[in-house]
C-alpha cells in the first residue's frame, strides 16, 4: 500500500496536534517528533492508528510517510563519474604538480637588488651640485664655482629669509657637521649674549642648517655672529673603522675639517642693519644711563641745599650780635631749605631700604643728607651758647662751620665727578 504523504512544516512538526489510538484508547496530543521517538523505541507499533485535524478517519502509522520515511534511491553512477580505483589514485599521487619557477627566481633576486641599491647609494660618489634654496642667483653661481675646487674649505651663507644657513665646501661628504654661533658684543639687536647650536649632514658638497637650538638668550636677534663648525666623517667605511677602534679600545682618529668666521644673521642689508644698531644702542644707552642720571641729580640737589645752608648761616652770623638771634637762621632754614632736605633724605631712604635698588649708592646719599641736617642742628646749638657774639666768637664759629661745609662740598663734588665720567664713558662706548 502506497503511503499517504502529509505536508508538514518545521512549525507543524513542533506543534502538538497528533492523537494516538492504541488498544481501544486514544492519547494525545503529541508532536510529530514525540511520535517518531516512540516509534524508534518500539513503544508504538506500525498497526497503531493516529489522527490529526484535517484527516477523516484514524490511519495506521505504517500508511503515513511522515512516520515511515523511505531511504533515497541509490544513484546510478555514470562512467565518467566513477570513483577511481586505488591503483589509479596511487599513480596520480606520484605525478608532481606544476611549479611557478619564474616567480620563485624573482623572489630570490629581490635581496640582491636591494643590496645593490644600498651599495650604490653608500659608495658611488654623487654628482656635484648645490641645491641652495632662497638664495640670490649670484650667490648660487659663485658658490657653484667655488665647490669645484677640492681645496675650497667652505663658506657659510644665510638664506634671504634668514631662516636657514647653508655650508658650501669643495670637500665631498658624507660628514656630520656641528655648528656653534656666538653673538658679537655690540653688533646685535640685543643687550644679552646669544649662543646658537645646530647640526646638519654634509653631502654633495653642501649642508643645510635649519633647526637651531638656543643655549643662551631667548630668541635669535639680528646682527653679527662669530661661528665655528666641526665636520666629522659619516660614511660606512668610517663608521666601521670607528666601531672597530672602539671594540679594540684604540684611540679614535680626528679626521675631518674645521671652519671659523663671522656672518650677519639678518635679512637686512648691512647699511640697514647699521642704522638699526645705532638706534638700538641709543635706546640701550639711555636705559643704562637712567640710574646714573638719577643719582647725579640727587647729589646735585644735596650740594645745592648744602651751599644755601652755608651761605644762609654765614650771612646770619655776620648780622646778629646775640646767640639767641640765630633763631632767624633757623626760621629761614625751616621755611625754605628744611622741607627740601627732608624730602631728599626720605626719597633716598625709600630707594635703598624699600626697593633695594642701588643699595650702597643710595645709602651713601641718604647718610649724606642726614649729615647736612645734623650740621644745621649743630649750627643752631653752638651759636646759642654765646650770649654776646663778638668778633672772636663769630670768627671761631664761621671758620668751624665753613670748614665742615667745605668737607661736605668736596665729597659731593667728588661723587658728582665720578658719575659724570661714568656717563661720558657710556656715551663714548
Amino acid at each position: 500500500m502506497e503511503g499517504i504523504k502529509i505536508e508538514t512544516s518545521q512549525e507543524n512538526s513542533r506543534s502538538s496536534n497528533w492523537y494516538l489510538l492504541r488498544e481501544g484508547h486514544h492519547t494525545g496530543p503529541f508532536t510529530q517528533r514525540d511520535l517518531l521517538r516512540q516509534i524508534e523505541k518500539d513503544e508504538i507499533k506500525s498497526q497503531d492508528r493516529v489522527w490529526k485535524q484535517g484527516l477523516e478517519n484514524w490511519i495506521q502509522i505504517s500508511d503515513l510517510n511522515n512516520f515511515n520515511p523511505t531511504p533515497p534511491s541509490i544513484p546510478i553512477v555514470k562512467e565518467k563519474d566513477q570513483v577511481p580505483r586505488a591503483e589509479e589514485i596511487k599513480e596520480a599521487a606520484v605525478v608532481p604538480e606544476p611549479k611557478n619557477s619564474a616567480f620563485k627566481y624573482t623572489l630570490l633576486l629581490i635581496p640582491f637588488i636591494i643590496i645593490g641599491f644600498i651599495y650604490y647609494y653608500l659608495t658611488i660618489p654623487p654628482k656635484r651640485y648645490l641645491p641652495f634654496a632662497r638664495l640670490e642667483k649670484s650667490q648660487v653661481q659663485r658658490l657653484n664655482n667655488l665647490i669645484q675646487d677640492e681645496k675650497f674649505k667652505g663658506e657659510l651663507t644665510l638664506s634671504q629669509d634668514a631662516k636657514e644657513l647653508w655650508l658650501a665646501t669643495g670637500i665631498q661628504g658624507p660628514y656630520r657637521v656641528e655648528l656653534v654661533l656666538n653673538s658679537v658684543d655690540g653688533e646685535i639687536l640685543n643687550s644679552r649674549k646669544i649662543r646658537i647650536t645646530s647640526r646638519a649632514t654634509l653631502d654633495q658638497n653642501w649642508a643645510r642648517f635649519h633647526i637651531f637650538n638656543l643655549e643662551y638668550g631667548t630668541k635669535i636677534a639680528p646682527g653679527k655672529y662669530s661661528y665655528g663648525l666641526i665636520a666629522r666623517p659619516l660614511g660606512p667605511k668610517e663608521k666601521l673603522d670607528k666601531f672597530w677602534k672602539k671594540f679594540r679600545k684604540e684611540p679614535l682618529s680626528n679626521e675631518g675639517f674645521k671652519l671659523t668666521g663671522e656672518i650677519l644673521f639678518t635679512k637686512d642689508k648691512p647699511a640697514e642693519l647699521a642704522v638699526k644698531l645705532a638706534d638700538f644702542k641709543k635706546k640701550i644707552l639711555a636705559k643704562k644711563l637712567v640710574p646714573f642720571e638719577e643719582k647725579l641729580e640727587k647729589w646735585k640737589a644735596f650740594l645745592s641745599v648744602l651751599t644755601k645752608v652755608d651761605t644762609l648761616y654765614q650771612d646770619t652770623l655776620r648780622a646778629i650780635k646775640r646767640g639767641k638771634s640765630i633763631n632767624l637762621f633757623e626760621n629761614k632754614y625751616n621755611r625754605f631749605l628744611g622741607s627740601m632736605l627732608r624730602s631728599l633724605v626720605l626719597e633716598t631712604r625709600e630707594v635703598y631700604k624699600v626697593k633695594g635698588a642701588g643699595l650702597e649708592d643710595y645709602k651713601k646719599l641718604h647718610l649724606f643728607g642726614r649729615h647736612i641736617g645734623e650740621m644745621v642742628s649743630d649750627m643752631v646749638v653752638k651759636t646759642k651758647k654765646y650770649k654776646v657774639l663778638g668778633p672772636a666768637p663769630k670768627g671761631r664759629l664761621s671758620r668751624y662751620f665753613m670748614k665742615k661745609a667745605k668737607g661736605f662740598k668736596e665729597r659731593a663734588e667728588k661723587e658728582i665727578g665720578l658719575l659724570v665720567d661714568k656717563i661720558k664713558s657710556f656715551e663714548q662706548f
